[in-house]
């Protein structure tokens, strides 16, 4: 049986049209997720579109003879352990960000996610193209988890964004992120983990290492450890991240976050980076390289004591997000810069 591919041609508040390349065969077959299995046909084998209830999270057109069938949205690649390559969009990502994430190769897509319709929409669009998702979660932990459950070959979960940024001290967090650890868990045991998503304890007074003890001294049940600060490549002293996730030997004994992890019983949790920024001021090329030498940290670490990072999350694509260029893959109109052609380069 080959692959019949769907593509939506037209949708409204009640139905959705999906059309096809017409295959051999002596007709089709129509079924929807809503249809209780119950199927419709026809015997004209040159159709090539069909009209179904917007009623269901998938759609079904099958080949009268088996030669052919396709289901949209179409199904998300393979789930991996962790998905290597990602762009971290920003909170609000429009439709055209997510379709140029999609253009540039990225395994998944990491945004702020409220558990709305819109958010919704979100995450069937990056489905529908394809990818994965990174859900930064803000609120509603247990809902989200149990909405896409069935949904979903991979549900990723990271709770909070920087929150040593926003007012949230390694003790306030620790709590809190035991609890919505807790939550997902039992709304969905096989969801993947991911935290605290950090900087360095800037703006509330704790360190990265002091988040990475509080958070251990808690049981909860996660999977990775997620940082910002991975870019930090070339400052050779004890306040590089790279000093603070692995053992340089300038800092003391076990306060780096890999060491806490081990402490405390976590030596198959792995560190990645959810964010790490190439900016514009580097010029078209620095830019460009520093986007393919951070992803090549999921290989090759910038320092002989660093390890491999599980994942790296590019921030960000789309200029007009924030009227700043900062870590743009885009120029201000819309054309991509070179570090969009090597972000491409690396993950395809």
């Amino acid at each position: 049986m080959t692959d019949l591919p769907l593509t939506k041609v037209a949708e409204d508040a009640a139905t959705i049209t999906l059309r096809w390349n017409p295959v051999a065969g002596v007709g089709y077959r129509f079924t929807r997720e809503k249809a209780g299995g119950k199927y419709s046909h026809t015997w004209d084998a040159s159709r090539s579109t069909a009209r179904f209830s917007r009623d269901s999270a998938w759609y079904s057109v099958q080949a009268l003879g088996g030669t052919a069938s396709g289901v949209y949205p179409p199904p998300s690649p393979p789930v991996a352990a962790i998905p290597k390559y990602g762009i971290s969009t920003g909170a609000s990502p429009t439709n055209a960000v997510l379709d140029h994430c999609k253009e540039i190769g990225a395994e998944y897509v990491r945004f702020d996610y409220s558990h709305d319709q819109t958010g919704i929409a979100r995450v069937n669009r990056v489905h529908r193209n394809g990818q994965h998702v990174l859900l930064i979660l803000r609120d509603n932990a247990a809902a989200t988890a149990a909405y896409w459950r069935d949904k979903l070959p991979l549900r990723w979960y990271e709770i909070m964004n920087e929150p040593d940024l926003n007012g949230w001290s390694a003790a306030a967090y620790a709590p809190v992120a035991k609890r919505w650890c807790d939550e997902l868990r039992q709304a969905d045991p096989d969801c993947l983990i991911s935290l605290p998503g950090h900087f360095k304890g800037r703006d509330a007074a704790s360190s990265a290492t002091e988040y990475a003890r509080q958070v251990c001294a808690t049981d909860a049940d996660f999977d990775v450890w997620s940082v910002h600060f991975a870019d930090d490549d070339t400052w050779n002293n004890p306040s590089s991240g790279w000093h603070l996730m692995f053992p340089h030997g300038d800092r003391a004994r076990g306060d780096t976050i890999r060491e806490i992890l081990d402490a405390s019983g976590r030596s198959g949790v792995p560190i990645m980076s959810s964010e790490s920024h190439a900016f514009y001021r580097e010029g078209p090329s620095g830019q460009a390289a520093k986007v393919t030498r951070f992803l090549g940290y999921t290989e090759t670490p910038p320092t002989a004591h660093g390890q491999p990072l599980a994942s790296v999350a590019i921030y960000r694509v789309d200029y007009n997000e924030s009227g700043s260029f900062d870590s743009s893959l885009l120029n201000p109109d819309g054309s991509k810069r070179p570090a969009w052609q090597a972000f491409k380069d690396a993950a395809t």
